[in-house]
Order: C-alpha cells, then structure tokens, then sequence
C-alpha cells in the first residue's frame, strides 16, 4: 500500500484545526443563541452520553485496530478488506448494545428536570453514535498505513453535518437539528473513510480469514482503559448539574476551548508516534528503547508546558473573544475563563499521559492501560467531590490535573522494552 500521507506535524496540525474547526465553532454559536440554561443542560449531557457509551468505545477501537491493521494490510491486502468489514459491522453492534443499555441507565442517573429533555436528544443522537463504532475501524487503519491527515480530516464532515444544523435554526430548527446535524455527517463520514482507505488496499480475494479475537481482545481492555477515565466527564457534569442552571453548559464550554491548544497533539504529534512504533515493532519486531521512548515524550512535554502557561496567561481573552457573544452573560465569562485557566495544569499532563500511551498501545500493552485508567478516573472523580463545595466548576479542572499527574507518574514507572514485541499474528 502507498503511504503518501504527510509526517509533517505542523501540517497534520493544520489539517486537524480545519477539520475540528466546526466542531469548535457550533458549541460557541450555541453560547451566542442559547446561553446557558436548562435546553442546553439537557443537549451537553446528552452529548456526554454519546462520547462515553460511543466515544469511549469508538475511541479505544480506533487505537488498537493501528497494529492490526497494519499487519493485516502488510501481509494479505485482500483479506485485510474483509478484516476490516467484518471489524467495522461488529464493532456497529457492539455500539448497538452499549448504546440501548446505557442511554436508559443515564437518563435515570440525570435529574428529574432535565430527564425528558436528556431522553429526547440521546435518541436523536443515535445515528451519530452508532455510524461513529463503523468510522473507527477504517480511521485508525489510515492512521496505521500513515495517511494519518485523512483519517483527522474526516472529522470535518461531522462538524460540518452540525454546522448545516445550526443553520437551520432561523428556519425552526433548534438543538435538536445540531443532533440531528451531526447524525447525518458521521454517516458521510464512514463511507469516506472506507473510501479512501480501500483506494490504497489491493483489491484480490483471499481465502485467508484473520480471526477478529485478537483485536477484539486488544480493543475490550483499550475501551475499559478509554471508558474508566472517560466515566468522570459524565459524572462531572451530573456532579455540576448541583450547582445550579447553567453550570453543565459552562464546563462544556470550557472543556471544548481545550480543544484549540490540544490540536497539535491530537491531530499530528500523539498519532504520529501511534504509527512510527508501530511501523517499527512491525518491521524490527522490537519496540523502541525505553530511553528512546522518554526522550521523545520529554520534547513533547517541554512543548505543552509553553502551551500550558500560554493558555493560563490567555484564558480571560480566549473565552472573551470567543464565547462573549449574544446571550452569554458576564458571569458565566467568568467561571469559564477560572476553570479554563485550571485546565491549563491538566492539559500539559494530559498531553503527556497521551503520548506514553502510544507506545503500550503499539506494544498491544492495553491491558495496563485499563488497570492505571481505573485508578485515575476513581483519583479524579474523587478530588472534584471533595473540592466541589470550596471551589466549585474549578474543582473539576483540579481533580482532572491531579489525577493525570499521578497516571503519567505510572505509566514512566511501568514502561518497560520486551526484547520482542508481539506482532498480532503471533498471538493466536
């Protein structure tokens, strides 16, 4: 397969701030028509169910199908299509059955007020959650065959499925056209993933079946790892819906201004070195030197500590420019721009912690992932309940640095290099 997708970070960076640009902008255009009330309560915490029941899902499947994928294509590219079709449909219903059990389970768990509300907009997000389980097997197969900006701009199509919703609401639309939006773009989105990923992959038949239980295996402990810290924005924003009208939506949008320093790593930096160890335990089949490792992680922690205190200074003026707008209030200025100056402690470890984590993906070390991730997300829901009264939205900021503190603490103290790598079909 041709690998003519580009290794320049500052380009996939640039693909990535267009790509999740209109999902940045729709939450600040939502500020500007909605504030912070009640309907917009109601719509976040619906989201939040969908990026922990899906996202968490969708998210550790991305990870750990990287390896496999690359294995698959590398050594039969035509059986790898049926591998990853077959991938791509259980993964739908694996979401399937996580979304009906637990879309019920969270309504339960959301105040009465906002319950019927809540309901609604899960229900219209059900076309995004169930198309996002089938975008992460062929996003993280172009990740591992390094066409790594295609896979990151693909996100643009879900954004711009919201952006038309927004659109729409001058003509009666509403939030519900936003989730609808959304649904609609993510299902375009698939299809222009597979697309593009198969125009690179041998089309000839194969016989040979690769079992799906490896990746299966790898993909349930890298989802527990993903769902155990992905538990505590859920339960941070039921813990905020105490303290009153409109704090849900201000830590959303605080959390989502997060977004505009964390695109070089999420979008270049963390998975360019998700497929350069991967590329290297599959050709040398050894991983990288441990020294080697935390070296490359070290320059990377140096560039998110300047980002970090960047941020802090800046946090007044970014959520100023920003979200200043329509019928955002001067006091929920505010408390955005406090717990965002908060969470530029926690994005400087958080950055960190996604750096060290590539590389026990790559060595399909996910089960450590899981086991650390627990105790994290128990660290951090834990520091935010006890804070929550002295410092209220700031607690979770707080709670969120601590805990990925002590997980980077972890992951440095167990990284270790095997003399040799697991490849995936090594461990049928």
């Amino acid at each position: 397969m041709s690998r003519g997708g580009t290794r320049n970070p500052i380009h996939l960076a640039a693909i990535s701030a267009v790509a999740r640009g209109p999902a940045f902008v729709v939450p600040v255009l939502i500020a500007a028509a909605f504030g912070a009330g009640r309907n917009t309560d109601a719509y976040f915490l619906a989201y939040a169910a969908v990026q922990f029941l899906i996202g968490t899902l969708a998210q550790g499947i991305e990870q750990s199908v990287v390896p496999f994928a690359a294995h698959a294509i590398r050594h039969d590219e035509g059986a790898a299509r049926a591998y990853l079709d077959r991938a791509a449909r259980g993964a739908v219903v694996f979401g399937s059955a996580s979304w009906l059990i637990g879309v019920p389970i969270f309504v339960f768990a959301t105040r009465g007020a906002l319950r019927w509300q809540a309901l609604q907009y899960s229900l219209l997000f059900t076309p995004l959650a169930l198309s996002w389980c089938a975008a992460a097997i062929f996003a993280g197969a172009l990740v591992s065959q390094w066409r790594i900006g295609i896979s990151t701009g693909s996100l643009l199509w879900r954004g711009l499925g919201a952006c038309i919703g927004i659109g729409l609401i001058p003509f009666g639309g509403s939030l519900w056209s936003v989730a609808i939006g959304l649904g609609i773009g993510e299902i375009y989105r698939v299809w222009w993933l597979r697309s593009h990923l198969y125009t690179g992959v041998g089309s000839k038949e194969s016989r040979h079946a690769e079992p799906l239980r490896q990746l299966a295996a790898a993909a349930g402990a890298q989802i527990l790892a993903s769902a155990a810290i992905a538990v505590a924005p859920v339960v941070e924003r039921l813990m905020a819906s105490s303290l009153g009208i409109g704090s849900v939506s201000r830590l959303e949008y605080a959390m989502r201004l997060l977004m505009v320093p964390s695109v070089l790593f999420d979008g270049a930096i963390v998975p360019l070195l998700l497929a350069r160890w991967t590329e290297q335990i599959a050709a040398d089949r050894r991983p990288p030197a441990r020294g080697e490792v935390l070296r490359t992680v070290g320059e990377g922690f140096v560039l998110a500590f300047a980002i970090g205190v960047v941020l802090a200074i800046f946090a007044p003026a970014l959520v100023h420019l920003l979200l200043a707008h329509g019928r955002f209030a001067p006091e929920d200025e505010a408390v955005v721009a406090t717990t965002l100056r908060y969470l530029s402690l926690a994005f400087v470890a958080n950055m960190t912690a996604q750096m060290l984590e590539r590389h026990y993906i790559a060595t399909t070390r996910n089960q450590v992932l899981a086991a650390l991730s627990l105790a994290r997300a128990v660290i951090r829901i834990a520091i935010a309940w006890s804070l929550l009264s002295s410092l209220g939205l700031p607690a979770f900021a707080v709670g969120f640095a601590i805990s990925d503190v002590a997980y980077v603490a972890a992951l440095i103290g167990l990284l270790r290099a095997p003399s040799k790598a697991a490849q995936p079909a090594e461990l049928r």
